[in-house]
């Protein structure tokens, strides 16, 4: 995996593989960014992660980690499944596809997160996150994400 550009996440492996900000988020206010899917593939997951006290393994599907908390193509949000691949059983919205743009909304006061696509907002996902999160992509070849601030 690896930045095209300053806002652009690129995956050239077939096997999962994610990639965070540098800086994490925390403090109590409300938090929105975009993620717009610029290229599908059969395992695209957004969200966020934390590593504090984790040894982190970025070559792994985040979903499975104790430390990720995502949303997939699929439509199923996943934490902590501690399987390479689901189960996809917790169904969250519908899937989305090639040049939709989901939104993460995170509420650091709370500690919970909720997301959009194309504008539609779904209910509270995740609840009791940790204090220190950052946003995070999850992709294998051919997915590509474009990561954009929240207008």
């Amino acid at each position: 995996m690896y930045l095209k550009s300053t806002s652009v996440v690129v995956s050239n492996s077939l096997s999962h593989e994610w990639i965070r900000t540098a800086v994490p988020i925390s403090g109590q206010d409300i938090f929105e960014w975009d993620i717009v899917v610029e290229e599908i593939c059969d395992c695209f997951w957004v969200g966020i992660c934390t590593i504090k006290e984790f040894e982190v393994d970025y070559n792994s599907w985040l979903g499975k980690q104790a430390y990720g908390w995502v949303f997939g193509s699929n439509g199923a949000i996943c934490h902590n499944t501690q399987e390479e691949n689901g189960p996809y059983t917790n169904k969250y919205g519908k899937e989305f596809k090639k040049n939709d743009r989901i939104t993460v909304h995170l509420d650091m006061g709370e500690r919970t997160c909720s997301f959009s696509i194309n504008g539609e907002r779904y209910p509270i996902a995740f609840r009791d996150l940790p204090n220190e999160i950052y946003p995070a992509v999850s992709l294998r070849t051919p997915g590509r994400a474009r990561i954009e601030p929240r207008q």
